[in-house]
């Protein structure tokens, strides 16, 4: 069965609600007014030509894997008064359906995505067991990069 690697529409919302949720790990199902919750901000994030951009893994039948780019503006410099930046995030392939390269062509279509959209880098956030997927895309760790946690 093939899988197509897409850019997601609002009609993907209940499927995309559901792997974001399988994402999550949660240790208890989710209600159903949370999955409406979510499934309303999720809508938010879909509009056409705005800050965030959702490619999809798709069976025919079913979505098998999502990538979520994040672009934001950044300030200007003297010599680049239009700056953006980008993070790939939520990267996500149902696991009946890793080790096919899904997670690569997701991604792959995200960094396309915010090359054309004129991101000057894009980040990500890796586990140990997507680390080499990122670093043959391209990704180099960064030892300066420092994150500090405000919840």
């Amino acid at each position: 069965m093939s899988t197509a690697v897409r850019f997601a529409s609002e009609a993907d919302l209940d499927a995309l609600t559901h792997l974001k949720v399988e994402w999550s790990q949660l240790p208890a199902p989710a209600s159903e007014d949370a999955l409406s919750a979510l499934k309303a901000e999720l809508a938010q994030w879909l509009i056409p030509q705005g800050t965030a951009v959702c490619a999809v893994a798709d069976t025919g039948n079913d979505l098998v894997g999502m990538a979520w780019l994040v672009l934001y503006p950044r300030t200007p410099d003297i010599d680049s008064l239009h700056r953006w930046s980008g993070d790939i995030q939520s990267v996500y392939v149902k696991p009946d359906y890793r080790t096919r390269g899904l997670g690569a062509e997701l991604v792959s279509l995200l960094v396309q995505e915010a090359q054309q959209r004129g991101a000057s880098h894009l980040t990500v956030s890796a586990n140990d067991a997507a680390l080499n997927l990122y670093e043959n895309l391209g990704f180099k760790a960064s030892p300066l990069a420092l994150v500090r946690r405000l919840d």
